[in-house]
């Protein structure tokens, strides 16, 4: 019992998340979690609901039989409206881990009252069997309970009265109105359910709750802190989505409402998602079905930005279809003016900052009831904070998207629970449904950084404004204006404006410093490899010579296999010899020294250091032209021609075309210039990313840098006087660039 109990369920609160879709599948309106006597030694937790409650043998049957498969044979609540999210029979063993003892009081409608008392440290000892544990229970013809007047009515009335009260005394916002477009007022106020819809109609006219369960867990095991409290409150306004809008297609989530009551001034909370998380800048939804096809729509606070976009997706085949609904924010202090009078009054942008960072995740909901822990605000299990590691201006941190992903037991039977409830077993569908989540995050980004590239100065015209090299840290001034003037609103804004604006000089820093430190950073690198490699292909030749002596005196069996072998190394030494002879320009050594040189020679060398890569996709490349000597440094030209070059062999390598894949590499001639074209059959390059892909850090690519492009140009234009453009009507029908170099070519 306690295997199956407090040690299979990681921590407490996803102990009380079982026992809340215990009230979920017993089709509650609205589960009431309350606590007593916080922060002593005898903290009790209760926990009730207005479900159909159970009868005497329903008890015996199902509650006390351990791994009943009454959930299997019935997928469906008893009023036939919902999933259930319970399969195993085991869930009611994570009170176990709450507390010492658990009281059940049930009823079931038109039935007696049914109450027993398990203590879990009975099945402690060892030398008793399962059925030797008494476990005291009864049933009441007359109800204590659940019955006209009594304490579940009396509770259910003044969380409704109180709920009431609160949405009375809200401040008439958009923000607060508006969780979906597609909801009704009080659905967005999170006061649906049929409870609630009763006390809103008729002005806190009384129900009577007759029927349902209530659970006392005491004493609790472990101490219930504030910061506990803070975290099980907004792990439970996840715990259910927000109504999904109409153009996902979602079945209507069934109305279930959470109430948290800590017993104290404060009165009973309703447990909903943050009003913040209703205005995104940007949002994604969409359906993708089981072949990774489907439409979605995209939708910004942007002007001229709303667009439906056909997408397919590769990586769906395996997960079955999902719906999705993506949020995303810009965090700059201007982005987020808007959102200050959320949460019912004026906060600081930097509070809207933690409103929604507090909510942030991408929370996978199955059923309409959310699978742990995929959406904590510490699960990064998209893994997009290393996404934005890689690629900084284009990627959103996991700290600013808001997600919600609809799935079903019945569409997507491959997505599995864990034992422990901790999220999905690791499989291929689990795989696959990651590959759908990033492919549309990365479409809403990639429509994000096209919204805000027209708008937002360049690093160059930052730097000419001097923006660029301002002061690099105004914490000492925020603390002294928050010391000296704590209540002047206006000043602490024009603070955080200026933080704002120093945080974009910032960015226009780190993307011109990153782009020529890699230049330098490279020849440091080519130069230890040169030097380790070369060392050891010193030290394999030795050996090599001594092998040589050791065949010339061996038995000739062994004589024969050893040569074979030392001609198998000297073949392998000679590949790595000449990979090295081709590496050998970039060196660091030799940057900057500009000489005479044939240009196709240069061009071959750059393309021999990717043949591997080339062979691994299955590229055949051509390299045409005629000699040409000029005056250039070998490692710049080998620096863009290896830049696209590679991305020439990525974007070919995803053709789905038919045929052979190919690039094809030029010498261009002029009278007073030279231009290097490079063109492949690929996808090419869509006409609304043309304006894009030369910016630092812009990529479509889901492991990419975005600094190849941006490179090759800066090489071209600071050294060359040249260029790096992107071209129609190359000789391939993909995409085809021109490199035009002007200066130092005599």
């Amino acid at each position: 019992m306690q295997h199956l109990g407090a040690d299979l369920i990681p921590n407490d609160r996803v102990a009380l998340f079982e026992l809340i879709k215990n009230s979920y599948d017993a089709d509650a309106s609205m589960a009431i979690l309350r606590f007593r006597d916080l922060n002593t030694d005898h903290t009790v937790i209760e926990l009730w609901d207005d479900g159909h409650g159970m009868d005497e043998g329903t008890v015996q049957s199902n509650w006390l039989e351990i791994a009943n498969p009454n959930r299997k044979k019935n997928p469906r609540s008893e009023s036939g409206s919902r999933r259930v999210l319970g399969a195993k029979g085991l869930g009611r063993f994570a009170v176990a881990r709450l507390a010492e003892t658990t009281e059940l009081t049930t009823r079931r409608a038109g039935s007696p009252e049914v109450f027993l008392k398990v203590s879990w440290d009975d099945f402690n000892d060892d030398e008793l069997f399962l059925e030797d544990v008494e476990i005291g229970w009864g049933v009441r013809d007359d109800p204590e309970v659940f019955d006209h007047g009594g304490p579940a009515s009396v509770l259910y009335n003044a969380t409704l009265a109180a709920l009431h009260q609160r949405n009375k005394d809200q401040p008439d916002d958009d923000l607060e109105s508006d969780l979906n477009p597609d909801t009704d007022t009080d659905a967005a106020a999170g006061t649906g359910g049929s409870a609630s819809n009763e006390s809103d109609s008729h002005d806190q006219a009384a129900v009577e709750v007759l029927h349902g369960t209530l659970l006392t867990l005491s004493p609790a095991r472990s101490p219930w802190t504030e910061e506990d409290i803070r975290e099980l409150s907004a792990s439970l306004s996840r715990l259910t989505p927000p109504p999904p809008p109409t153009e996902l297609g979602v079945s209507v989530v069934p109305d279930f409402q959470i109430a948290l009551d800590l017993d104290d001034d404060t009165g009973p909370a309703l447990i909903g998602p943050s009003p913040t998380i209703a205005k995104p800048a940007y949002r994604l939804l969409g359906r993708i079905d089981g072949a990774g096809k489907g439409t979605v729509h995209f939708t910004t606070t942007r002007e001229d930005g709303d667009a439906e976009i056909e997408v397919s997706i590769p990586e769906a085949t395996g997960c079955g279809p999902v719906a999705v609904d993506l949020r995303l924010w810009d965090l700059e202090s201007e982005a987020l003016r808007d959102l200050r009078r959320a949460e019912g009054g004026i906060k600081t942008i930097r509070e809207v900052r933690e409103l929604i960072r507090n909510a942030s995740g991408i929370a996978l909901y199955r059923d309409g009831f959310r699978v742990q822990p995929y959406g904590d605000r510490d699960v990064d299990w998209l893994g997009l904070d290393a996404r934005r590691v890689n690629n900084p201006t284009m990627r959103a941190s996991n700290n600013q998207v808001v997600g919600f992903v609809f799935t079903s037991a019945d569409q997507n039977p491959t997505l599995r629970d864990q034992a422990n409830r901790q999220g999905l077993i690791e499989n291929a569908a689990l795989a696959s449904l990651r590959g759908v989540i990033v492919a549309l995050l990365r479409l809403l980004e990639e429509r994000r950084y096209d919204l805000r590239r027209r708008d937002t100065p360049t690093p160059s015209e930052r730097e000419r404004a001097g923006g660029i090299f301002a002061a690099f840290n105004l914490e000492g001034l925020r603390e002294t204006v928050t010391a000296a003037y704590p209540n002047d609103a206006r000043l602490h804004q024009a603070v955080e404006q200026a933080e704002n604006d120093l945080e974009r000089g910032v960015e226009g820093v780190q993307e011109v410093v990153s782009r020529f430190s890699r230049l330098s950073t490279l020849g440091s690198l080519v130069d230890v490899m040169l030097h380790e490699g070369n060392t050891a292909i010193a030290s394999v030749n030795f050996i090599t010579a001594e092998l040589k002596v050791l065949a010339d005196e061996a038995e000739p069996d062994l004589a024969e296999r050893l040569r074979a072998f030392i001609e198998r190394l000297r073949l392998q030494i000679d590949t790595l010899s000449h990979l090295f002879r081709n590496l050998e320009p970039l060196s660091g050594r030799r940057r900057g020294r500009p000489k005479k040189v044939d240009m196709l020679t240069v061009l071959e060398q750059a393309v021999a250091v990717l043949e591997g890569e080339l062979r691994s996709a299955g590229v055949v490349i051509e390299i045409v032209g005629k000699p040409r000597t000029v005056t250039v440094d070998v490692a710049d030209v080998m620096q863009i021609v290896i830049n696209l070059v590679r991305n020439a062999i990525f974007w070919t390598s995803t053709n789905q075309r038919p045929g052979e894949r190919k690039i094809r590499v030029s010498v261009l001639e002029g009278d007073a210039e030279i231009t290097i074209e490079v063109s492949d059959n690929g996808p090419g390059v869509p006409e609304e990313r043309a304006g894009s892909i030369f910016d630092a850090y812009y990529t479509t690519r889901e492991n990419g840098v975005g600094l190849g492009l941006n490179i090759a140009g800066s090489i071209a234009a600071d050294f060359y006087d040249g260029e790096l453009a992107l071209v129609d009507d190359g000789p391939l029908p993909g995409a085809t660039f021109h490199v035009t170099l002007r200066r130092r070519l005599g």
